[in-house]
């Protein structure tokens, strides 16, 4: 089985897990699966439930030198989803993004809502 066959949410779950243990470091596997994550992600994102949305988010902020295709459709989808968004949404949203930098144009559009 590949990863291609795996569902997408399990496949989130994948990548924020070794996201966590590999923060800042970035093994080789580590970036096949980044790689391969993105490959198989970023042409669907716009189907991820808002749940799985944030969960990449997550993610792809921890690993953001690995991530960086994944991490600019997911923030491409979230930018686009924000008017539908709960407040607790928002606030899950903020807090994946914010180690992004007070800077990055994501964190200052959503900040001046």
């Amino acid at each position: 089985e590949t990863l291609a066959s795996w569902p997408l949410p399990d496949l989130i779950s994948l990548v924020l897990a070794v996201s966590r243990v590999e923060a800042g470091g970035g093994s080789t596997t580590a970036r096949r699966l980044y790689d391969t994550a993105a490959d198989l992600l970023v042409p669907r994102v716009a189907e991820l439930e808002v749940k799985d949305l944030l969960r990449a988010m997550m993610a792809v902020v921890v690993a953001v030198e690995q991530c960086h295709p994944l991490q600019e459709a997911v923030i491409a989808e979230a930018a686009a989803r924000m008017p539908g968004l709960h407040q607790d949404q928002v606030w899950t949203l903020t807090e994946a993004m914010v180690p992004l930098g007070m800077n990055h144009p994501f964190v200052v559009k959503v900040l001046s809502l």
